[in-house]
């Protein structure tokens, strides 16, 4: 188990990692945004596996990797808004230009706070949770036999979760699809190591409504910052092509 838990944190070992050191470059924000989807995936692992661990200690392990996600959020939000942005006609870009600029210095304000986040004593705390040469002492005496059971039903159970989602949801309920989605792309990406390629299909397809309805969730976060009435057509027709290609997408694969 000790093993397994480690492999699923091992991109976090070497590029995204780097930005634990105590001066990191939170200039580089796709290094931000790969750090936190490292952050989410041990979370998602260690949340579907706490049944196998010493509560007390999964439950610590997980508050300060919410903790850090959430610091770090922020960052990647208006970042996310700002790709929005830029990926608008040039006729529009050019008449909202403000918007632009505001995101801007949204985002510097933003990677500001990070970088004083980062140095509290809490920071400090969480790189002890992530001392990676002491894989020993995390609490688990399962077999690993039992684990490799155990992550099957985890993932098993993940999946159809998600699938039953994708095929009630309604529009109003894509948001919650795509957080499911999130837990199987993680879990699986974690556990093939373990269990071998067949979650590599459960991968691909979280993946591709992870894009999907990101997408959506960009254009509403949008929608929610702008006040441009010709931005708020724009990401109103996009909305409903997202839409429409969400439908197209369910009936093509579930």
């Amino acid at each position: 188990m000790s093993e397994f838990i480690f492999d699923s944190a091992s991109t976090m070992t070497k590029g995204s990692f780097s930005m634990l050191s105590p001066t990191p470059d939170l200039q580089d924000v796709k290094g931000v945004h790969d750090f936190r989807v490292e952050i989410r995936r041990m979370r998602s692992v260690l949340g579907s596996c706490l049944s196998l661990l010493d509560p007390t200690w999964g439950k610590n392990y997980l508050d300060e990797l919410r903790w850090v996600d959430e610091v770090i959020s922020p960052v990647r939000n208006v970042q996310a808004l700002l790709d929005r942005f830029s990926s608008y006609p040039d006729s529009i870009k050019i008449r909202n230009d403000q918007l632009s600029e505001l995101l801007r210095k949204d985002l510097k304000k933003c990677q500001m706070q990070l970088q004083l986040d980062l140095t509290l004593p809490a920071f400090q705390q969480f790189l002890s949770f992530l001392n990676f040469e002491t894989q020993e002492s995390i609490p688990c005496s399962h077999s690993n036999e039992l684990v490799i059971n155990y992550l099957e039903r985890f993932n098993a159970t993940a999946w159809e979760t998600l699938l039953k989602a994708a095929v009630k949801a309604d529009e109003d309920h894509l948001h919650e699809v795509r957080i499911k989605a999130k837990k199987v792309k993680y879990l699986a990406e974690a556990s093939i190591p373990v269990i071998g390629k067949s979650l590599r299909n459960h991968v691909k397809i979280a993946s591709n409504i992870q894009s999907t309805l990101g997408y959506l969730q960009d254009s509403k976060m949008m929608t929610a910052s702008a006040d441009s009435v010709e931005i708020l057509e724009y990401e109103k027709k996009q909305r409903k092509k997202i839409k429409n290609d969400w439908k197209k997408f369910v009936k093509r694969n579930f």
